[in-house]
């Protein structure tokens, strides 16, 4: 959370109050993040959110290295939909998540599913995998 929230010369909405809250939200198994290194153990970048149910909220993205934040969403992306999630909110279509699949749905649409995903009552627990 704090690579995300590194702006240089911009104000952020990641405070500490905030990190705070998401680390209780990751020990109750709700906040979960992707990091993505490179082959030198350097971290290249990666993406946190929230998952209830069947439900992930994408927060927040980082690259260190070029694209490497991308790889990181591409592999979110593809273990969400591995473990069934019907709704993932990316917050924002852009060039990079409209290439990955991501389309604007009508607010009552958006409503309606997002009530189905939470209500299935999952905990999410991903795996550790390396690629």
């Amino acid at each position: 959370m704090r690579c995300c929230a590194y702006r240089p010369g911009e104000d952020t909405w990641i405070t500490d109050l905030f990190i705070k809250s998401y680390t209780e939200f990751h020990k109750l198994g709700y906040a979960h993040s992707l990091e993505v290194w490179d082959e030198n153990g350097k971290l290249g970048g990666g993406v946190y959110g929230i998952a209830i149910g069947n439900f992930f909220a994408g927060e927040s993205m980082f690259s260190f290295i070029p694209d490497f934040g991308k790889i990181g969403l591409f592999h979110l992306f593809e273990t969400l939909k591995k473990d069934h999630f019907t709704l993932f909110d990316t917050q924002q279509l852009n060039l990079v998540t409209l290439s990955l699949g991501a389309y604007q749905i009508p607010k009552k649409e958006y409503l309606k599913r997002l009530e189905s995903a939470v209500a299935s009552g999952k905990k999410w627990n991903p795996s550790h995998f390396v690629l």
